[in-house]
Formats: structure tokens, sequence, C-alpha cells
């Protein structure tokens, strides 16, 4: 599916991508609706249903991530998967006796793969679009199936502060507590992530994966959790019309949901050519809202964490539970986009 240019600024925009448009993907479809079953020589996958519910394909217009730096903090990685080989750009393990730069350590290499193919997977006709596809993709190992240490997580998050880029930088925790929390209860990961925010870093943290009645700003502890001006986020799960909270904690502390639905969200598999469909809840909504962060970076890089996290608070499309009560909004990557353009003084 070819994307049409209607206007000047899209025409500029279709000129930076150069060979191939996302709407090149041949598993990105057209439709927030899930499409029937997209067969290729691995098998038969649904298509991006998330990007056109997002409306992500329309911040494509004015946005690709160029220039933003997003480090995710993982449980391991493929690097070599044809969508990141060429889109990573910096590796570093935080694990003990490891080389610093193999992230490939244990058995949980395709959590990262999966999260950095929805944020960034490369655009090469091959396969699905990631949502920030020219961004600066770093892979950061903080744990694995046999090591789970918040110090190494609270490393990662200091390491990623103290490297020198231009231009913004996002972090993606990719961390809940054992029982399914928000990480922030953590003191030693609470503190890095003030830190890092007070370096100016948008830091966002999923709200855990325990179910809707669960508050995201309650620790495991039974006790509040001490802001840190992170972004929360919760995650739904796929429906025709609505956007349902999935397997995820909800309240007050949670800025934004976007979609996570564990059997139909499309990114790549851990085999260097393949795809997969499962992989959801609030590791996969985190990517999805940490994407469309470094759309708005790259339009204004004057954001601050505040204002991004204001931006995608202000969406007007509403989130529900389970009993039809409104819960949050859902990510608009189409009015965060625009509204970080308009605070820079341009027309969207």
């Amino acid at each position: 599916m070819g994307l049409l240019f209607l206007d000047a600024a899209e025409i500029r925009f279709s000129e930076r991508m150069d060979p191939f448009s996302p709407f090149d993907e041949p598993l990105l479809g057209n439709s927030d609706q899930l499409i029937p079953a997209v067969c290729r020589s691995q098998g038969c996958l649904e298509t991006q249903w998330y990007i056109f519910r997002c409306g992500i394909d329309k911040a494509w217009q004015r946005a690709s991530g160029k220039g933003v730096t997003v480090a995710d903090l993982d449980w391991g990685f493929n690097p070599n998967h044809q969508d990141l080989k060429s889109r990573i750009q910096l590796t570093r393990s935080m694990l003990p006796l490891t080389n610093s730069r193999n992230v490939t350590n244990g058995l949980k290499r395709d959590h990262g793969t999966a999260v950095l193919g929805q944020v960034g997977a490369q655009v090469n006709k091959l396969g699905m679009a990631g949502i920030a596809f020219d961004a600066n993709l770093w892979a950061v190992q903080a744990g694995s199936d046999t090591i789970t240490d918040h110090s190494l997580w609270a490393r990662a998050i200091e390491f990623v502060r103290g490297q020198p880029v231009n231009g913004p930088k996002v972090i993606i925790l990719e961390i809940q507590t054992s029982q399914g929390g928000n990480i922030e209860m953590s003191p030693v990961i609470n503190r890095a992530i003030v830190d890092a925010i007070a370096a100016n870093i948008v830091v966002c943290v999923p709200a855990g994966n325990g179910n809707a009645s669960r508050d995201a700003g309650i620790g495991d502890d039974g006790l509040p959790i001490p802001p840190t001006g992170s972004i929360v986020v919760g995650a739904t799960r796929y429906d025709k019309l609505r956007n349902i909270v999935g397997s995820s904690n909800s309240g007050r502390r949670v800025v934004v949901y976007a979609p996570g639905d564990p059997s139909h969200d499309l990114t790549c598999s851990l085999l260097n050519d393949r795809y997969r469909n499962h992989f959801g809840g609030t590791s996969a909504a985190v990517a999805k809202v940490a994407g469309v962060v470094a759309l708005m970076l790259e339009v204004n890089p004057r954001l601050t964490p505040a204002d991004v996290r204001e931006i995608l608070s202000q969406s007007n499309t509403p989130v529900v539970d389970h009993d039809g009560n409104r819960s949050g909004v859902l990510l608009d990557a189409e009015q965060a986009v625009c509204e970080a353009l308009r605070q820079a003084g341009r027309d969207c």
C-alpha cells in the first residue's frame, strides 16, 4: 500500500524516507481492526492494528523519531534481527561477569528484541514498521533469567544518563516487581528515575501486569509509591470498538494507556528473520508510548519530561475497565505530535 501525500509538509517528509516508507512494510496493514492472517514462509501473522488505533500512521506525516535516542533497559536482545541490526547504535550489559557489550545473556533475549521491534524496527520492506523508525536505539541488558538485582537496573539508568548524545533521550524501563507491581516502589530504582528525569530524560515505566483493580501507585507492601515524574503506562487489550484495560494495573498513577494484547500485537521474534503476535501486556504498551515520545521530541526537542507527561494525558480517546467505567486515556500519537508542534510555535 502506498502513502498518499497531500500537502507540502507531507511531501517534505516523504523525501526523508528513502528508499522505503513505513507503509511499504508487508505486515503493517491498513486498519485498527484485526486483519485476517497474513501468511508468509514462517507462518501466519496478524498486522499492526495498534499503529492505526493510536493514530501513529497520521503522526508519521510529521515525524519519524530522527535525532532522538531511545534506550531500552531490558532482559536481553537479539541485535542481529534483520529489523534491528542496523538500527541498534549501542549495546551494553550491566550483568556481572559478562562482556560489557554482550546483551545476549540468558533465555529472555526475545523480550528486548520484541520491545525494540515495536519501538524502532527498520523500514526495509521486509516485515513490520517501528513506531520511531528513525530513532537511535540502545540495547541495555540489566537482567536475565537467573539475575534479578534492582541495583543493576539503577546502574543501567545511570549509565544512559551519563552518556553524551546530540538530542533528547528516552528510557524504557522493562521491569515490574515480583508481584506484578510498579517497579518504582524499589527505592534504588525510584531514585535513579528521579535523577534521570532531573537530567531532562523522559522515563517510561510499565504500570505492571496485575489487574485493572490494582492501583499502580501502591507498592507490593501496600504503601504509596513516592512519585518520580515518569510516564507510567497501562495496557489495553484488543476490541473492535472500545479500548479496554487488559492485564494491567490502573489508577491515577497511570499517565496513559496503550495497546498491549499478548495475543494480537505484532513484533520481532527472536530468530533473525521472524515475527510474532504473542507479545503484549505493559511491556508492549510502554514500548509503544516510548516510540511516540520519540516522535514528539523530534518535532520539539525542548519539551521537558513534565511537558511530555501533560501532552500524553490530554488524549481524548477513553479507556474503560471491564465494567465499562472510564479508567483513563489511550495513546493518541497524532494529538501528541501536533501539540508538541504547537508548543514549538509551529502549525500541525
